[in-house]
């Protein structure tokens, strides 16, 4: 594979592989951020928590697993608000 890129990079105009390094390295110092943001998703989702939109905004929603029960929650003046509750 490594053959293949170095022959399709030598193709390249000059200007067009600076771009390819210019977004690499921007990739690479934004890397730690979506580690973090992964980490975070995964710890929420082995809790029995899944957020749409940001936790910490008004109007954001939470699906919640407590015991048996699905809790819908949505976040209203920073609180979350039950707004659903299924039962299995």
């Amino acid at each position: 594979m490594d053959g293949l890129l170095a022959t399709w990079s030598a193709k390249l105009p000059k200007e067009t592989a600076e771009s390819y390094v210019q977004m690499g390295r921007y990739i690479a110092e934004r890397d730690l951020n979506l580690v973090a943001l992964f980490n975070e998703l995964v710890e929420d989702t082995i809790a029995g928590v899944v957020y749409l939109g940001d936790k910490e905004t008004d109007g954001s929603w939470k699906l919640l697993v407590s015991g048996t029960t699905l809790l819908v929650q949505r976040l209203e003046s920073s609180a979350w608000v039950t707004k659903w509750t299924f039962t299995a």
